[in-house]
Parts: structure tokens; sequence; C-alpha cells
């Protein structure tokens, strides 16, 4: 037996071959273009290289001398992938091969039609015309795998045999939980069990509780980011996923066509950083004061920091194709050219004079600042992570900025009912906490800046107060209880025409169940999620 590829078989004598899955897509697989060598590069090549475009070419002549090398050829098409759940569609190459052997539809025209073994019909058949061919020997429907296992006949293998016994066992008592398979066979077993879990209501291990492994807590010492945390309140899966199982996704620079949205904040992060930290590296006095507009020299000097910046994201790979590439970088210099507008009327407006950037923060030496969170009962939270900017009025007044490069998708709103916006939000405190580590007991605000013109360049955010950070202790208590407890499970939010809010821009989207909805549903009712789905879903709020 030689199981390959059909270019394996070229020049091969053989009796009987099998040529498995004729699907469109597979016969012949879609090829791209090579990102490494294009065809045009080829072309501009004196070698004979031999290009991309030419493989389904060569895949075809491949097939038909693979078929030339038997006696005896079997040629199969799956209607349907079960993986996907979807339809499938013949292959160009059987329908060719159905047509060379005579196929023609039930509806041709008598003198077109041709016997078995004569030349095909003029009409060229297609995908939909499967359903309506003539009877021919040569070609044989099976209705589906499960007909055919259930049919009368031999099975072909013990599993064959097995599966038709537990076929049969559900015709006769509609399920298979009590067949002694089951009880046999510890895989069928497990997937018995998991199927009768899922369609329970009980919230179980099978949604992503995991309480009978310790779960490392975000109190045990180890330092937590604020957007770590947030993930949890938005999905506790993504937070299982991300922060304990450590999974990643893995990059395919070849596969950029633009740049992608973090890769375009964290450019436009690093202009800013630099240009507001040359200006905090002079002395206060020295440093631009609240009335004062930035001159054209600094109108130009940002400018060619972004140059800098756009030179080394382009050499690193992540900026996708050249043309789309420069009108991101059009826009970024638009955008920077605004910011010093902007920025102009926010320091007159708040009196206010640069006064850090990039605050560091977190346990261990060297870092400007300490945030510790008391959750009571002997338990902290200790945060980590860098605030974006820090500027101060000669009153004390503290203002911490994270600049957002997205969208504020009602931002203001949201943080105006709720500081912390149910748990996704907590930056802002644990931002202006780490101001007040670092300038001692002054007044401080905190807020994001929404550093782009789509956005209109809007800020959100309040002041620091005590009411405001009793709630934050409040959510992120709520956060750690549902980590310590190992409750994990798929939150996927709204939906709307996007898709569902919490879906839409997460990695672990293709390894998530696909009725993640339905089964939030069924386990939001379960009494141990009780807090979480309070703090997800406030009272008064549609589930």
């Amino acid at each position: 037996m030689l199981i390959g590829r059909p270019g394996d078989l070229l020049g091969l004598d053989l009796d009987l071959i099998f040529v498995l899955g004729m699907t469109d897509g597979t016969f012949p697989a879609r090829s791209a273009d090579d990102p490494l060598l294009p065809d045009r590069e080829r072309l501009a090549s004196d070698a004979d290289i031999r290009l991309t475009a030419d493989q389904p070419g060569e895949s075809y002549r491949d097939y038909l001398a693979a078929l030339a090398s038997a006696g005896e050829r079997i040629v199969t098409f799956a209607r349907g992938d079960q993986r996907q759940g979807r339809e499938q569609r013949p292959s160009r190459w059987l329908l060719d091969s159905l047509q060379a052997l005579g196929a023609t539809t039930q509806d041709a025209q008598a003198d077109g039609a041709a016997t078995e073994g004569q030349p095909a019909s003029t009409s060229r058949l297609f995908s939909s015309d499967l359903e309506r061919l003539r009877p021919l020997l040569a070609f044989t429907v099976i209705p589906s795998f499960t007909a055919e296992v259930r049919a009368d006949g031999e099975p072909i293998s013990p599993a064959d045999w097995d599966l038709r016994s537990l076929l049969r066992w559900k015709d006769d008592h509609g399920r298979i939980d009590d067949h002694f398979l089951v009880g046999v066979d510890h895989v069928l077993g497990l997937g018995v069990t998991t199927r009768t879990e899922r369609r329970s209501s009980r919230f179980s291990r099978f949604d992503g509780k995991i309480d009978t492994l310790e779960i490392p807590s975000p109190t045990a010492g180890t330092a937590q980011s604020p957007t770590g945390l947030e993930s949890y309140a938005r999905c506790p899966r993504s937070y299982l996923f991300d922060k304990l199982l450590r999974i990643t996704v893995r990059e395919k620079p070849e596969d950029i066509w633009q740049i992608e949205a973090s890769a375009k904040g964290t450019v436009i992060h690093e202009i800013l950083e630099r240009f507001i930290g040359e200006e905090v590296s002079l002395p206060r006095a020295e440093r631009i004061r609240p009335q004062t507009p930035w001159s054209a020299a600094k109108a130009e000097r940002i400018q060619d920091l972004a140059t800098e910046v756009f030179t080394k994201y382009q050499q690193a790979g992540v900026t996708g194709r050249p043309l789309l590439w420069a009108l991101d970088k059009a826009a970024i210099r638009r955008d920077l050219s605004r910011f010093l507008v902007e920025d102009n009327s926010y320091r007159s407006a708040k009196g206010v004079v640069p006064e850090a950037v990039e605050l560091a923060f977190g346990p261990g030496p060297g870092l400007e600042a300490e945030v510790v969170v008391d959750l009571g009962g002997e338990r902290t939270v200790n945060f980590k992570g860098k605030g974006d900017r820090v500027d101060q009025a000669d009153n004390g007044l503290a203002i911490i900025t994270d600049y957002k490069t997205g969208q504020p998708w009602g931002a203001d709103k949201k943080l105006q009912n709720d500081p912390v916006d149910r748990g996704q939000k907590l930056q802002l405190p644990v931002y202006g906490l780490a101001a007040r580590s670092r300038l001692g007991d002054v007044p401080v605000e905190a807020r994001y800046w929404f550093v782009n013109q789509k956005a209109g360049f809007k800020p959100a955010g309040y002041e620091l107060t005590d009411e405001r950070l009793d709630r934050f202790r409040e959510v992120v208590g709520t956060i750690v209880d549902g980590v310590e407890a190992g409750l994990f499970p798929a939150n996927p939010g709204g939906e709307d025409n996007l898709g569902f809010e919490h879906c839409r821009f997460c990695d672990f989207k293709p390894i998530c169940p696909g009725d993640r909805d339905r089964a939030w549903q069924r386990v939001r009712t379960d009494p141990v999620l009780e807090p979480y789905v309070r703090l997800a879903e406030p009272a008064g709020e549609e589930p």
C-alpha cells in the first residue's frame, strides 16, 4: 500500500488507486503568491524559476498522470464538511472526469446524451448538475456516512461495527447513555458525559468551572496588570486562556496587509512618549508653560520623531503593504499636528506642566511608584504597569493620562455611570493611585485621551475620589473571588450587527464554542456565578 500525493504516483504501475477529497479548494489547492519571492520578481529574474501561478496547471497534470497509473481508479467527493458544518462543492477536475465518462443530466437533449465510455456532451457539467445526472455505472451516490454504516452488510472495521451498534441502539431507545460501550470505551464515555453536562443548566467543568485545581490568585504576590483583570470582567474564559494557560497567537508577518490597530497604537505612543519626554527631561522651570503654545520648531520636531519611529517599525515588518502604510503614515502625521493644538488647549485650561512620561509602577527596584490595593481580610493586590503621561499644576493637581488610539465607544458616559465600567476599565483608578504614590497626597485626575481625529481628541475620565476608589476595590474583590474559585465561563456579551461585543477582537474566538451565547444563557443562572453576573450584567440590563 502506498499513500501520497498524486505527483508521487508518476511512472508507477498500480492495480488500484483512490483519490480522496476531490472538493473545490482542495483539488487544486488554493495557492497564494510567495511573500518572499513573488511571481513579479521571478519573471524579472534571468533564472528559470517556476512561477506560483503555474502550480494549478502542474497539479492537474499530476492528477491525470495518477489516474493513468492504475487500471482501476476510485475518486471520492464528500458533500459536507463535518468539522465546519458546511456544504462542499466538487472539484472542477472531478466534474471533468465525469463528463469524460459520458455523464449527462436527466434533462439533456436525447441527441446530446452520451453512453458510458463515449465522449461526453458538449454542455459542461457544474456542481448543481450532480443531483440530476442520468444513471451512470461509474458514478455511485452514498447518501451519507451514517447511512452506509447503518445499512446491512459486513462492517469494514471494528469501529464501524461499534458505530452501527450505537446507531441501532439509539433508534430503539432514543439515547446511548446506557449502551454497554459507554462504560467500556473511556473516550466515548467522556464524550457522552461532556455532551450531557453541556446541555444541562448546571455550571460544570465543561463550561469553565475549575474548582478542583489550585488556581494562582491575583493576591498571591505576583504583580497584576489592570488590563489583565479587565479581561476577567469582560470574559473570564479569555482570562483563563491568556493569563493562566498562557496561550499565544502565532504571528504571520506575511499575512499583514495593513498595520494592525495595536501596532499602530504602539507607534503613536512611542512618538508621543519621546516628544513629551524631551520636555520632561528639562528642569521644571524650563519646561513649556501652561499658556505657551507649542512652537513651529516643536511641530517640526514631533514630525522628525515620527519619521524615526516609522522607520523602526517598518524595518520590524509590522507596517503592512507600502501603499497602505503610506496612507496610515499620512493619517498619523495629521493626528500629531492636531495633537499639538489640542494639547495647547488642555494645558492652558488645566494650568499644568508635563511632569513624567511612562510612569512605571509596581514592586521591585528602580520603579517610580507602587500601587497596592487592600481588599480586606489580609488580601492585597499589587499592580504593575506604566502611565503614559503625568502633568501637574502649581496648586498640586496631578493629571495622569492614558493615550488611546481607538474609538471611545461611549467611554465618557460609561465612566459617569460606573467609574470602572463593570470592571472593564480598571486602568484609571490604578494610574491615579500610581500618580499619588509618585507625587504624594495630592488631588488627582485620571483620564483616557483619544488622540485621533476620528474620535475628536475627546478625553474621558474623572477625579480620583474615595467613593470611586471604594467601587474600584469592590469590583477588584469580585474579580479576585472569581479567579480564586476557579470560575471561568465564556461571556460573549451583547450581540449587534458586528457580532458579540466581547468576541469582536478576541484572539481566542476560534477555540471557543460556536454556541457560546446559548452556553452563557444556560449557565448564567447557576448560584455560584451570581457575584460575577451581578458585576457583568447590572440590574435592569437585558441579559
